[in-house]
């Protein structure tokens, strides 16, 4: 049976009371650069700097890697050595729950990825919202919708 595309809407929906959601994206250029960027927010769909909190719902766009993480493996070779580190931080005191999300409930990590790929430094941690973001993450506070095409 030939599988048609179909048309749905989705958006970012915050975590659970208590939780705190973390979207991840990584971007491999060309020119051999490569980047990742993750956002944390909490269940009022706002930025949640601060650190400290025990119960995290990854959201990765792949399901390859999210495959990996939850079935265990370690990927492709060269990822071998993140996947170990992934492994290690999930069993510390915490709960972490993995789950897909589509490329468009990504697109705040998918912009810092991006941005990541042009850094000089190894990794920044930002206090508060990038303005370049702000959209973004209001289009998630308010539920706005984004078309996702699927294959039914």
């Amino acid at each position: 049976m030939e599988r048609r595309p179909e048309t749905i809407l989705v958006c970012w929906k915050p975590p659970c009371e208590e939780w705190v959601k973390l979207n991840t994206d990584g971007a491999c250029k060309l020119c051999g650069s490569a980047g990742c960027g993750g956002v944390i927010r909490g269940s009022d769909g706002l930025y949640a700097g601060g650190l400290g909190f025990l119960c995290v719902e990854v959201n990765v766009d792949s399901s390859v890697v999210v495959h990996v993480l939850l079935k265990g493996g370690s990927g492709r070779p060269r990822g071998c050595a993140l996947v170990w580190k992934i492994h290690r931080l999930m069993e510390l005191d915490w709960k972490v729950v993995i789950h897909h999300a589509y490329r468009e409930l990504n697109k705040c990590a998918d912009v810092l990825a991006n941005f990541g790929c042009n850094m000089e430094s190894t990794s920044v941690l930002y206090e508060n919202c990038l303005l370049h973001l702000s959209e973004l993450f209001l289009a998630g506070i308010m539920e706005i919708n984004t078309s996702r095409v699927i294959a039914s």
